[in-house]
C-alpha cells in the first residue's frame, strides 16, 4: 500500500464499519446501567451480584481478544464481525427469557461478551491498517461510534422498559443491533495476516509493552464504574428513572466528541502524551465523582468523564500501533486487552458489594479513583514511539 492510499480511500468505509459495530457493541455495553435496575428488581439479588454481569460481559469481552485476533489475523475481519452479530442477538434474546439470574450471567456475559470482542476488535484493528499519518484521527472516528451509540441506545431502551418491560425492550435491541452489525460485516476489509506462534512471549519481553499491560490492569479496575453505576447512583440521591438515562446520554456524547476531538489533537501534538492527560484526568474525574449528588454537578461529571474515557479507548489502540506495528494489530490488541478483563472482571462486583455493605458508593469510588493512580504509575513511564514502527501493511 503507498503512502496515499494508507490514509484515505476505501479506508473511510472501513471507519465507518468499525463505527457501527462499536455504536451498536458498546452502545449497549455502555448502557447496561439502564437495564440495571430492573434486573436488580426481577431477581434481587444485590447490586455486587447483578453488576457482575456488566463486569462478566467486558471482561470476556476483553479477555477473549487473543483468541478473537488469531481468529482474526487468520481468516479476516469481516467473518469474525458476522459471527459477533449474531453471537450478541442470541445473547440477548436469551437474557430476555431468563428465569434466574446465572442464565443472564452466561447469555449476557458469556455469549454476548463474546459477541462483542468478534465485533468490536477486528474492524478497529483494520483501521490501523489503512491510516498511518491520521490514525490518531480515524481511530477516533471509529471507536466514537461507542459514544453515539450510548446516545442513542440509553433513551431508547428506557423508553421500550418503560412501554413493553426491560424483556422485550432487550429483544427489539438484539434484532435492531443483528441488523447494524450485518451492515459492518459487509464494509470492513481488512488484511488476513496468517496466525504466527510466540506473540505472548514476544510482547512480554518487551518493557513497553509491560507497562501497557499493567496500567491497563489497574485502569480497567475504575474505567468500567461510572458507565456501570451512573444510573443507581443517581436513583439513589432520589433523581428520576429518565434523568438518569439522560445522564448516560450525556456521557455518550461527550465520548463521541472526546475521542474525535482530542483524537486529531493527539496527532499533531502527540499520542502518548494525550493519552496520558487522558488517563489522569480520569482518576481526578473519579475522585471528584462522589462531591456530585444533584443534577448539575452529575451532568457536568458526565461530560467531563465521557470526554477523556473515550479517548483512552481510543488512543489505546493507536499507540499500540505506533510501538509495535500494525502486521498483528488484532493479536496484539487482543493480548493487552486480556489486562483490561482482569480489572474489569473485579472492578464492578467490588463496587456494588461494598455499597450493598456500607450503603454508601464513596469509598468504592474513591478506591476505583486510586486505581487510575496506580495505573498512571506505568503509563507515564511511556516513551515516545519509535517512527520507524509506523509503516503501514498491504491490504489485499
Amino acid at each position: 500500500m503507498n503512502q496515499a492510499k494508507s490514509d484515505g480511500g476505501y479506508g473511510w468505509l472501513v471507519v465507518l464499519a468499525a463505527f457501527l459495530a462499536n455504536a451498536t457493541g458498546f452502545g449497549l455495553l455502555y448502557s447496561f446501567t439502564i437495564f440495571f435496575p430492573e434486573i436488580l428488581n426481577e431477581f434481587d439479588q444485590g447490586q455486587g451480584a447483578t453488576s457482575f454481569i456488566g463486569s462478566i460481559a467486558a471482561a470476556v469481552m476483553l479477555g477473549s481478544g487473543a483468541v478473537v485476533g488469531r481468529f482474526t489475523d487468520r481468516f479476516g475481519p469481516k467473518l469474525a464481525v458476522a459471527a459477533g452479530a449474531f453471537l450478541l442477538s442470541a445473547g440477548l434474546l436469551i437474557s430476555a427469557s431468563a428465569t434466574a439470574i446465572w442464565q443472564v450471567f452466561i447469555a449476557f456475559g458469556a455469549v454476548l461478551g463474546f459477541g462483542l470482542a468478534l465485533a468490536f476488535v477486528p474492524p478497529v484493528s483494520a483501521v490501523s491498517q489503512w491510516f498511518t499519518k491520521r490514525r490518531g484521527l480515524a481511530t477516533g472516528i471509529a471507536v466514537a461510534g461507542s459514544g453515539i451509540g450510548t446516545v442513542v441506545t440509553a433513551p431508547v431502551s428506557q423508553w421500550l422498559i418503560e412501554g413493553y418491560g426491560w424483556r422485550t425492550a432487550a429483544r427489539i435491541i438484539a434484532v435492531g443491533g443483528l441488523v447494524v452489525l450485518m451492515i459492518s460485516a459487509a464494509l470492513v476489509r481488512g488484511k488476513s495476516m496468517g496466525h504466527r506462534g510466540g506473540v505472548a512471549k514476544s510482547m512480554f519481553s518487551d518493557r513497553i509493552f509491560r507497562r501497557l499491560y499493567m496500567g491497563a490492569v489497574f485502569g480497567s479496575y475504575g474505567y468500567w464504574i461510572p458507565f456501570i453505576f451512573i444510573v443507581p447512583y443517581a436513583r439513589e440521591h432520589a433523581l428520576s428513572p429518565a434523568f438518569a438515562a439522560f445522564l448516560v446520554s450525556m456521557m455518550g456524547a461527550a465520548n463521541t466528541a472526546g475521542r474525535i476531538i482530542l483524537g486529531a489533537v493527539a496527532d499533531r501534538f502527540g499520542r502518548v502524551r494525550i493519552f496520558q492527560f487522558a488517563v489522569v484526568s480520569m482518576g481526578a474525574a473519579t475522585l471528584l465523582w462522589p462531591l456530585a449528588r444533584q443534577s448539575g454537578g452529575l451532568i457536568a461529571f458526565s461530560i467531563a468523564y465521557g470526554f477523556v474515557a473515550g479517548t483512552f479507548i481510543a488512543l489505546l489502540f493507536a499507540i499500540t500501533a505506533d510501538y509495535f506495528g500494525v502486521e498483528r494489530m488484532a493479536g496484539t490488541v487482543g493480548l493487552l486487552n486480556t489486562a483490561a478483563a482482569l480489572g474489569t472482571l473485579i472492578g464492578p462486583p467490588i463496587t456494588g458489594a461494598m455499597f450493598d455493605s456500607l450503603g454508601s458508593y464513596t469509598l468504592p469510588i474513591l478506591i476505583a479513583g486510586a486505581t487510575w493512580g496506580l495505573s498512571a504509575l506505568f503509563f507515564l513511564r511511556l516513551p515516545e514511539p519509535s517512527r520507524a514502527r509506523e509503516s503501514p501493511a498491504a491490504i489485499s
